[in-house]
């Protein structure tokens, strides 16, 4: 099957790498970002200096392709990961890819919208580490990403609202309630300069 050459070529083969590991992806994924790779190199930096305590408890929100929580499993490997997404779609690419990683037995995925199913999934235990790639792109700058982005992937997965910010207070209001104490988290957001 020829593919149109607009369409991303990670959706044409319903593969992208990230950070050493190949992920399906689909049309209702973000395909996989240096950006976040970057994040992830970030985050781990920060483990490397304060370590989390033994058997860690991770939440990852907007979970997508699952390609951060499933490098996080894997790299923390007493750990337990919970991770949610809005989107059916995305949660069931991220469901073949957390088999196809062999990381099921500590991985539980939630559909739902941001907080909405962390609690029933926690089974009341906090989360030592929260992380998240949320929308972030302001809605009216979507269409300047060019067609590869704008017309392709999921606008669920782009749209921060008007500056690009909303999911980030959403998650920010919250977190006390689900961090533990000593607790961390880390959010991806746009750099404008």
């Amino acid at each position: 099957r020829q593919a149109s050459p607009e369409v991303p070529l990670a959706y044409a083969v319903g593969w992208a790498p990230f950070l050493d590991l190949d992920f399906e992806v689909s049309p209702d994924t973000l395909i996989p970002k240096v950006d976040t790779e970057l994040f992830v190199g970030t985050v781990l930096d920060e483990l490397a200096r304060r370590p989390l305590p033994p058997e860690p408890h991770v939440l990852e929100l907007c979970v997508g392709s699952g390609c951060m929580t499933i490098f996080l499993a894997k790299r923390l490997p007493d750990s337990r990961v919970v991770a949610t997404d809005v989107s059916r779609e995305a949660l069931a690419v991220a469901g073949r890819n957390v088999l196809r990683h062999c990381v099921g037995d500590r991985v539980v995925l939630g559909l739902g919208d941001m907080w909405e199913p962390v609690a029933a999934l926690s089974a009341g235990r906090p989360f030592d580490l929260i992380v998240s790639n949320p929308p972030y792109i302001p809605t009216g700058e979507i269409s300047a990403m060019g067609r590869h982005v704008a017309e392709h992937e999921p606008h669920v997965a782009l749209d921060g609202g008007a500056d690009g910010l909303d999911p980030h207070r959403r998650i920010l209001d919250a977190a006390t309630g689900y961090l533990a104490p000593g607790g961390r988290l880390f959010l991806e957001h746009e750099w404008y300069h």
